[in-house]
């Protein structure tokens, strides 16, 4: 009797302590982000970047068509990347389609003609924010540092490190009324763009997630790295092969004055 007596005094013991525990837990500070904050572009890879938009945010049935759309505002950038080279493809909401290739520091693109080759120095400056992004960095998300970050914030369920990044008041980055909601009916997410860029990067692989930037909500779909090396039109590596030979040429005659 005594034996049954202490069983049941230990489970009661047992029951309120796992009562409190499940009331109290211990807090746990958020984790604290360190160096590389970002990782950089990795020799080979293929990321889709996707931006939503207002109007792709407003909430319709899945078999009705998209809205019109004013301007003709960029949708999605895909950015293909081996060694130093890039290509990068640029559709628009009115489906107008760009092709950019990056190499040996110049900015190649065919031009409306579908013959002329344009071309331009790459100088990270006189260009689209989608150019200006370095070799090596992710479009969206230079310039994070740790003075920005603001904590553990997730995104679609997925555990992140959150970063705001304040910028000084430009045209493009005057407070816009911005709701990004999903189709699906989810709720909206917090993402209105305020000035700021709003920058969500995963806290196990320190590759981006998603940003809120002027052109709206962008989300990055990682997809499988190309296993050979990207091969760009030969006009454009013709003019790159003709411009390298005559700096090559411009300096030996400078050499011999």
């Amino acid at each position: 009797m005594n034996n049954y007596f202490l069983c049941f005094g230990l489970a009661i013991a047992l029951m309120a302590t796992g009562r409190m525990s499940a009331q109290s837990p211990a807090p746990t500070p958020p984790p604290i982000p360190t160096p590389p904050l970002v990782l950089q572009m990795p020799e080979n890879v293929h990321v889709e970047i996707t931006v939503q938009d207002a109007k792709d945010s407003a909430k319709r049935e899945p078999a009705s068509p998209p809205p019109p759309h004013a301007n003709d505002s960029t949708k999605s950038i895909d950015i293909t990347k081996t060694g130093s080279t890039r290509k990068i493809v640029v559709t628009t909401r009115q489906g107008k389609v760009s092709v950019y290739w990056v190499f040996d520091g110049f900015i190649f693109t065919m031009g409306q003609d579908g013959k002329r080759v344009d071309r331009d120095v790459f100088d990270g400056t006189m260009h689209p924010a989608f150019l200006r992004a370095g070799g090596r960095d992710y479009y969206g998300v230079e310039g994070v540092a740790m003075e920005q970050y603001k904590g553990i914030s997730p995104f679609k369920g997925k555990p992140c490190y959150f970063y705001k990044q304040e910028a000084p008041a430009t045209p493009e980055r005057q407070p816009k009324a911005l709701e990004f909601q999903a189709l699906d009916g989810a709720p909206p997410m917090p993402s209105a763009f305020t000035g700021a860029n709003q920058i969500w990067i995963d806290a196990v692989t320190k590759l981006p997630v998603a940003a809120v930037l002027p052109e709206g909500l962008c989300t990055y779909n990682f997809l499988p790295a190309p296993q050979a090396p990207l091969d760009p039109p030969p006009q454009f590596v013709k003019y790159s092969e003709y411009m390298k030979a005559m700096s090559t040429r411009m300096q030996k005659e400078a050499a011999t004055r």
